[in-house]
């Protein structure tokens, strides 16, 4: 069964061959490239992002950097001092607490703050004084202090025994640096 094609068979033939070269096309060539110049644009997209992010953090630390600098110029700053420096706070405390006439100490448990490196140390502290400006020299003498340090909880009472001078009741945290 040979047979020649008529004049339109052969379009037709012609027409299909061109829609399957333009759907091979399409599907084997064009879609997968359009695909990856897509997916590398969103790639780049995101990269950029990330580029602009870490410009911002490093302006950022660049800043604290400097404002540290500033800090250190000036003479301010206190460095923390290191983790279990409980034989050296005590030391200092007995000496700022030498004006009381009596004083209590309850220490509470160190913790570790979130950062992991830096151990908070509660204090719970009770003392009398001779007067307020004897309270206000030791309060002052604490906060002084090189151990850095948060007062909180301030009460301050006069007793009814005027003998007995001034009583004053206050938390103190303090901070250290935990190496490693």
């Amino acid at each position: 069964m040979n047979r020649a094609f008529t004049t339109r068979e052969k379009v037709l033939l012609v027409i299909l061959a061109l829609l399957l070269i333009g759907v091979g096309y399409f599907k084997l060539l064009l879609k997968p490239i359009n695909e990856s110049i897509d997916h590398y644009t969103q790639l780049a997209a995101s990269e950029q992002d990330a580029m602009l992010q870490s410009t911002a953090r490093l302006v950022q630390l660049r800043q604290m950097e400097q404002e540290l600098e500033a800090i250190f110029e000036s003479g301010d700053a206190v460095p923390l001092p290191a983790y279990d420096n409980a034989e050296k706070l005590l030391v200092e405390l007995n000496t700022i607490l030498a004006a009381s006439t009596d004083y209590t100490l309850n220490f509470g448990t160190a913790e570790t703050l979130s950062g992991g490196y830096i151990v908070r140390r509660p204090l719970s502290l009770q003392f009398s004084a001779k007067n307020y400006a004897a309270a206000r020299e030791i309060l002052t003498a604490l906060h002084d202090s090189l151990n850095v340090n948060q007062i909180s909880d301030l009460s301050v009472s006069l007793p009814e025994d005027s003998e007995k001078g001034v009583q004053v009741t206050c938390s103190v945290t303090f901070y250290e640096l935990k190496n490693g």
